[in-house]
């Protein structure tokens, strides 16, 4: 990961130098893994006013940390060098953006500990943000919008969709093994590409773990059938209570319970 672009235009939320006349700069507050903030150290950070323009202002990134309390409580905060030569900058992929955030380097070969590590990441957002939809039991596609957002945030470059009915380039509705159409809660994937590198993942929710169908999942990672011409590189079949449990599948194959 080369870089990372950043939509910032609030005023408030601008980038401050950390002293007068300072060219070390803090820029807060951003929803992404730690470790993968981490992984940023030593290289670029653009800030754009919008996706369509080049980059107002950047520097080379020095540091980061998670804020510890306050209203941007667990976001990430980038402290970095300022530089004259990251105006004017456009992301290596234009299309990339996912809310406000780019980066020039594409996480298309993401492995399962990458994958897991950042689904982890969004159940922990939406159980902290969304408690109230556990307090009063809302319905799993109320959890599965949810889910979906945060991953969205958290996996750069890929498309993140509830209920995605569709397979292949054309408009051929999604058929699994059987030949029935099927809506996956969650899918990971690049819209309208067959290849397993171009389908990331899979989540089917149930909200009692006694009521998922672990089978279905699996099947979705298996290679290719007649009826169902796609293949998924990782599935989870997950549930929230009584508490959160999920189980991982690749190439047809449970994954080993860490």
């Amino acid at each position: 990961m080369k870089a990372i672009h950043l939509i910032q235009k609030e005023p408030k939320l601008l980038p401050k130098p950390i002293a007068p006349g300072s060219q070390i700069y803090e820029s807060g507050f951003w929803s992404l893994p730690i470790e993968q903030a981490k992984s940023l150290i030593g290289r670029s950070i653009y800030f754009h006013e919008k996706q369509l323009t080049t980059s107002f202002f950047g520097g080379v990134i020095k540091d980061c940390w998670v804020q510890q309390e306050g209203e941007w409580k667990d976001r990430v905060v980038f402290r970095f060098e300022a530089s004259a030569s990251h105006k004017g900058i456009r992301p290596q992929n234009p299309d990339g953006w996912n809310w406000v955030m780019n980066f020039d380097e594409d996480l298309v070969e993401m492995n399962y500990s990458e994958i897991e590590s950042r689904v982890r990441e969004a159940i922990k957002i939406l159980i902290g943000r969304d408690a109230k939809l556990f307090s009063v039991e809302a319905s799993e596609w109320a959890l599965a919008h949810r889910l979906a957002v945060y991953l969205e945030q958290l996996i750069p470059g890929w498309n993140v969709d509830c209920e995605y009915n569709r397979q292949g380039h054309g408009q051929d509705s999604k058929t699994d093994d059987l030949g029935k159409n099927i809506r996956p809660d969650i899918t990971i994937h690049h819209r309208g590409e067959p290849a397993i590198e171009d389908n990331l993942l899979l989540i089917e929710i149930k909200k009692r773990e006694e009521k998922f169908d672990p089978e279905k999942v699996r099947k979705c990672t298996a290679p290719p059938t007649a009826n169902r011409p796609f293949q998924y590189r990782f599935g989870l079949a997950l549930s929230f209570y009584p508490e959160v449990c999920g189980y991982w599948f690749e190439n047809g194959q449970p994954k080993p319970v860490a």
